[in-house]
């Protein structure tokens, strides 16, 4: 359970640091993602999602965090020097607005 909202506090800090206030008129579906260095995300790069604040623990990886070894969750390492798994962002080109990479 703790894991568990450790990694839901850790999205949502990592969705304050990479969004800007804006308002109904100043939405922009073309608008790029940066990373910390201010770069813009290339897909299929590898990126690490580690905590916005230094000394809050790792990346992200996978582990089961039941009885169950299938499926495994998404949690966060507990040491800093871990950087966890890689992850790879890629493009949605989808015309629904509800969900628009699922199929």
């Amino acid at each position: 359970m703790k894991s568990t909202l450790l990694v839901s506090f850790s999205f949502l800090l990592l969705a304050f640091a990479f969004t800007k206030p804006s308002t109904a008129g100043d939405l922009d579906a073309t608008e790029a993602v940066l990373d910390t260095d201010g770069e813009k995300l290339r897909a299929g790069a590898e990126y690490y999602i580690l905590p916005l604040i230094r000394g809050r623990g790792g990346g992200l990886t996978m582990a089961s965090t039941r009885d169950e070894s299938c499926p495994l969750d998404v949690v966060q390492e507990p040491l800093e020097i871990s950087e966890g798994l890689p992850v790879t962002f890629s493009p949605c080109e989808s015309q629904e607005r509800s969900h628009p990479c699922l199929d």
